[in-house]
């Protein structure tokens, strides 16, 4: 595992030009998003290791859960032009928030629920579809409520799709995800 790791981080390594070409996009995108709280996410994330921090699977290299989160959104925009712009937004880009450092943040547990908590506790409000979506976005919906959380089906497929570029991923499996939600 330590050698795959050490092959991905050499082969995906961001600039640091990149890295910040990155980051600009992801504030520009968060800064278009006009409610209560996103002004203290933002200082957060600026705050923390958001933009260095590599995933722990996939995208493992520095910048990776910027570059990932991009990615998502990417991957959301193209996929489902229905749901609204600030849901995208807001889900794709903060979906793995907890995964970046930061003091305020230690001792929640739970991936999903850890970003949730932490996106309330910056006072953010989220709407329902988005509570859920980034919430439960690595729980695998029933067929039913993927019907009925379109936002959701689409953040799981895109987070997994996005992670699937990288050694270690579960192609096979979200081949066949993709296949039975027609998506």
């Amino acid at each position: 595992m330590a050698a795959q790791k050490k092959t991905q981080t050499d082969a995906a390594t961001l600039s640091a030009p990149r890295r910040e070409s990155v980051k600009d996009t992801i504030l520009a995108l968060l800064e278009s998003v006009h409610r209560p709280g996103m002004d203290t996410v933002i200082k957060m994330l600026q705050e923390s290791n958001f933009f260095t921090a590599q995933c722990n699977v996939h995208h493992v290299f520095v910048g990776g859960v910027a570059k990932h989160s991009l990615g998502v959104y990417q991957r959301m925009v193209k996929s489902c032009p229905d749901q609204p712009r600030d849901s995208i937004i807001v889900s794709a880009l903060l979906h793995d928030i907890c995964s970046a450092y930061h003091p305020h943040w230690l001792g929640i547990g739970g991936h999903g629920r850890r970003s949730t908590i932490i996106l309330s506790s910056c006072g953010l409000q989220l709407t329902d579809e988005e509570y859920r979506a980034i919430r439960y976005h690595q729980n695998m919906p029933t067929p039913w409520e993927a019907l009925r959380r379109p936002l959701r089906k689409a953040l799981i497929i895109a987070d997994l799709k996005d992670a699937q570029k990288y050694p270690g991923s579960r192609r096979v499996f979200v081949d066949w995800l993709t296949e039975l939600f027609d998506y």
